[in-house]
C-alpha cells in the first residue's frame, strides 16, 4: 500500500472522529461512517482497527471502554488530532 493510501485512510478516521467530537465512537460506527463517507478504503475491519491502534500509539486518538460493556472499545480524537487536522487545513 502505498503512503498517500494509508494518509488518506488514517486522515479519514480523524475526520470521522473530529465530526463526531466531544463523543467517543464504538468500531462498528466508525466503520459504518467510513462506508457511509464512500470510503471503500476498508476492505477488511482488521486493516481498520490496525490504523486505529496505530492513531492510538501515535497519540491521535485515545480509547476507552464502555461503562455498560466493558468489551467494547470506543475511540476519540485527541487534542493531537484536532491540531493535525487543524494544521492540515480541514
Amino acid at each position: 500500500m502505498t503512503l498517500s493510501k494509508k494518509l488518506l485512510r488514517r486522515t479519514a478516521i480523524l475526520l470521522q472522529l473530529q465530526a463526531a467530537y466531544p463523543a467517543a465512537l464504538p468500531f462498528q460506527t466508525l466503520m459504518d461512517g467510513l462506508k457511509l463517507a464512500s470510503m471503500h478504503a476498508y476492505p477488511s475491519e482488521d486493516e481498520l482497527r490496525a490504523d486505529c491502534e496505530y492513531l492510538t500509539e501515535k497519540n491521535f486518538l485515545t480509547q476507552t471502554r464502555s461503562e455498560i460493556s466493558p468489551s467494547e472499545k470506543r475511540f476519540k480524537i485527541s487534542a493531537k488530532g484536532l491540531d493535525f487536522l487543524a494544521e492540515s487545513g480541514f
